[in-house]
Formats: structure tokens, C-alpha cells, sequence
């Protein structure tokens, strides 16, 4: 039942079901400062509030019609999902404590989120987000991940209109998580997102993937330009485990890498070098040595260069208009036949139908 005026209510076991988003729960509340959102303070619980992402965000675009609520729904789709939430604050300065429960695992979610009614300011969100065996394969519906065991700490400032937000992770560390048929412990993350840019560091000390990375991407390219930069060591990382050598049971890559790119439509710009790259197998431990790729391009046509201990080889080349998986010719291209030479003198014929002028030479 309602006890009290609108502008000092109390709402006491309100049991309700909303038809547009399939949204339940048992609500106790007291609501101070009503009609005046903007003022207004809420002391909220919602008991065994139950629904899916899809409709999570359709109630809370009801909630929020000044302005677009975020859309969840392309997380944990189609799951069930129940939730205890405590909301507690001025309606424009909300402090949230959430527990979840799903057939994929559960969570628990803490933070705040501010101006959720204002008709100005963008949505900020400072979150803290703990899970204990939770699914991410459902949650992220990528079929390679498992159950994970992680907490992590984020602030956003979400973008008008469904743009990209503006991001900071502050921490991420995954204690466990399954991927790829196995278990990988110790993982750490930070990053950011500004500007359609996003960087950020990885760390992992496991026995599969010993690692030390930070990078940067452009996920919307910038005057036709994106950049991809790379940069660290992967001390020692099993392709066996992960799938990308199934030869054998012993199956190991160390290097430092170091990539600066940049990506002009279909071509780029930039160099990749693997430092000190060394192999493992049953053999023993092959150490190869420094590669170095190299790509250069004018925005029409593309060269790209490998410079290794056993091989060098570069190529040049631009799409056919015609064709995707032909080339025009290179006024500059040489015309020779591309040939593979080895240290026996013995040469065979290398076609390239892919670019039209190649040179190679393996030793």
C-alpha cells in the first residue's frame, strides 16, 4: 500500500508487472521531493525484480524519456536474470547496490549513476562489478569462454544519440577464467576509451600465457586514418593450449612485439617487428631471431616487405576495380617471374595471382 502525500510518500510491498518490457518485482520505497524529479531523493528496494536485458532497458527508457536509457540488450540475451536492487540518493545522484542471479552464474554490482533525469548533462556511471563463476560465454555470447571469477572497477560518461561513451578502466582482475577448454589464472587490465580510442594495458602471469602488453586502436577511423599500435613482451605462451598449433602437445612462442600501423581503407601503413622470436617443441627450443614487416601504401597501392633470418620477400600491389581477388598492374612493378631460391641454388617458380610483382628470396 501508498501511505503519505506525493511529495513525502511511502510505498510498502507494491508488487507490480510491467506487459510492455515482462519486468516484475515487490518494491518498498520512500520517495521525497515529488513532482520535482529533479530534486527529488529515493530510498528504494526492489525484491526479486526479474527480466531479461531486452527488457531492463525498455523499462528503463520508460523511466528516462528525456533521453535515450542504455540498451543491454546485446548482453546475457534472452536469459533470465534476478535481481535485488538497493537505490538510495537524490534521483539525479543515485547510489546502487545490485545482486544478480541467472542459470549462467552471478554477480553482484555496486556504484552510482548520475544525472539520470537530467535534461542536460549526459549520464555518468561509476560502477564496481564482482562474479563468481559466472558464464561469460552466455553473458558475452562468445562460445570460446567460460565460467569467470573477476572484479573490476569502470567510470563512463555515456554518449547522446548511442555513440561510443567515454570510458575509464581503472581495474581489471580476472582470479579465474576458462577459455578454450582451459584455465587461466591472474589477469590484469586497465584502460580507456576517449574519442573512439581505445588503449590500455594486459598483463598475465599464468603458466599458458605469460605476458605484458599495451596498445591502441581507433575504433572509428579519423580523416579516412586508423591507427593500431602495439607494444611488449610475451614471454612464453602455449599455441597447443590455445589452439593455434594443434601439431602437438609442446607447443611454445616467446617474442617481444612492436607494431605501429595505420590502416587507410583496405591498405596500410607502418611496421610490425617480432624481437628475439623463439620456438618450442618436442625438438627443443629453436630461436629464430628478429622479423620485420613492413607496409607502405600512398592510398592507391600497397608494398609490403618481410625481412627475416631465413627469408625476404616484399611484394607491391592494388586492387582491381574489376576484381577484389585480382590486381592492376604496377607501373613501377618489376616484371620478372617471382622465384623461390635456396641455398642448394635450386630454383622454383612462385606465382603470386594476388599481387602483380613479387620478389622472394628464402634461405
Amino acid at each position: 500500500h501508498v501511505e503519505g502525500p506525493v511529495c513525502d510518500m511511502t510505498v510498502d510491498r507494491l508488487v507490480f508487472a510491467e506487459t510492455y518490457s515482462n519486468v516484475s518485482a515487490t518494491a518498498n520505497a520512500h520517495l521525497y521531493g515529488l513532482p520535482d524529479i529533479q530534486v527529488a531523493t529515493l530510498d528504494a528496494q526492489l525484491q526479486d525484480l526479474t527480466g531479461t536485458t531486452t527488457g531492463f532497458s525498455r523499462f528503463l527508457g520508460g523511466l528516462t524519456p528525456e533521453k535515450p536509457a542504455p540498451d543491454f540488450s546485446s548482453i546475457a540475451h534472452n536469459i533470465p536474470l534476478t535481481l535485488q536492487v538497493e537505490a538510495t540518493g537524490p534521483f539525479n545522484d543515485l547510489d546502487l547496490d545490485i545482486q544478480m542471479q541467472s542459470p549462467s552464474g552471478a554477480f553482484n554490482l555496486t556504484g552510482s549513476i548520475r544525472n539520470a533525469v537530467d535534461p542536460v548533462r549526459p549520464i555518468e556511471l561509476a560502477l564496481n562489478l564482482a562474479t563468481h563463476e559466472l558464464d561469460l560465454g552466455d553473458i558475452l555470447g562468445v562460445d570460446v569462454l567460460g565460467t569467470a571469477t573477476l572484479r573490476t572497477r569502470v567510470h563512463a560518461v555515456l554518449a547522446d544519440g548511442g555513440g561510443l561513451p567515454e570510458a575509464t578502466l581503472d581495474s581489471l582482475f580476472i582470479d579465474r577464467i576458462h577459455a578454450l577448454g582451459h584455465d587461466i589464472h591472474n589477469i590484469r587490465v586497465i584502460g580507456s576509451l576517449h574519442d573512439d580510442t581505445a588503449a590500455g594495458r594486459i598483463q598475465s602471469d599464468d603458466p599458458l600465457l605469460r605476458l605484458d602488453l599495451t596498445g591502441m586502436l581507433d575504433l572509428k577511423p579519423k580523416n579516412g586514418r586508423a591507427r593500431y599500435r602495439v607494444d611488449g613482451q610475451i614471454a612464453d605462451a602455449n599455441l597447443a593450449a590455445f589452439g593455434v598449433d594443434a601439431g602437438g602437445k609442446l607447443s611454445r612462442v616467446a617474442t617481444g612485439l612492436h607494431a605501429d600501423l595505420v590502416r587507410l581503407d583496405e591498405r596500410f601503413d607502418g611496421s610490425v617487428r617480432l624481437e628475439g622470436l623463439s620456438l618450442t617443441d618436442k625438438g627443443g627450443t629453436h630461436r629464430i631471431g628478429d622479423l620485420q614487416v613492413n607496409a607502405r601504401t600512398d592510398g592507391t597501392w600497397q608494398e609490403i616487405s618481410l625481412d627475416a633470418p631465413f627469408l625476404e620477400a616484399r611484394f607491391q600491389g592494388a586492387p582491381s576495380r574489376n576484381s577484389p581477388g585480382t590486381c592492376r598492374k604496377s607501373p613501377y612493378a618489376a616484371t620478372s617471374t617471382p622465384s623461390l631460391r635456396t641455398n642448394s641454388n635450386r630454383t622454383a617458380a612462385a606465382t603470386t595471382p594476388w599481387m602483380p610483382s613479387s620478389t622472394t628470396r628464402v634461405t
